[in-house]
């Protein structure tokens, strides 16, 4: 039993150091027509997503068994490149409030890089549950601190990250 535990920590030192080099926590906004509106109006929402990606199949094939075994959702997609001379690449995402819930709790206590990140996660996929519950929709209103938490994770390229 001492040893299946050794085992567990250790498999989550080896998560946490992979998600931090080669993963990325992220809010994806995305748009969505209104059906309910006779004027076909579109609105925007934000979805939670964890992604790692790699090009080395014992890396994907260790992710994926630690993952089974830690019972966390997730997808694996793969990526062929039109360039010869770039690698096949995997993908493996968790997408949504209730997956990255789980993911961030069991990952919050072995990240260092995206530990900053991960808590924001954390506390926007808790309030998006607790407002879910209140309004019974999971098209409830964002609030101004769920705002600033998206803001936090919508990503270098858009040159909006707070830290």
């Amino acid at each position: 039993m001492g040893n299946s535990q050794r085992n567990s920590s250790k498999d989550l030192g080896w998560l946490g150091g992979f998600v931090d080099g080669e993963g990325s926590i992220m809010m994806l906004q995305k748009s969505q027509y209104n059906l309910r509106s006779k004027r076909g109006e579109k609105y925007s929402f934000f979805d939670p997503a964890i992604k790692i990606s790699g090009t080395e199949v014992t890396g994907l094939n260790h992710l994926t068994e630690i993952l089974d075994s830690l019972g966390l959702p997730h997808h694996v997609s793969w990526r062929i490149p039109q360039n010869a001379t770039h690698k096949k690449s995997w993908m493996v995402e968790a997408k949504g409030v209730k997956r990255c819930l789980r993911w961030c709790q069991v990952l919050l206590d072995c990240l260092v890089i995206k530990k900053k990140e991960a808590e924001n996660m954390l506390e926007f996929c808790h309030s998006r549950m607790e407002m879910q519950t209140k309004y019974f929709t999971k098209s409830a209103p964002y609030t101004d601190r769920q705002y600033v938490l998206i803001q936090s994770l919508r990503g270098r390229r858009k040159g909006t990250r707070l830290f």
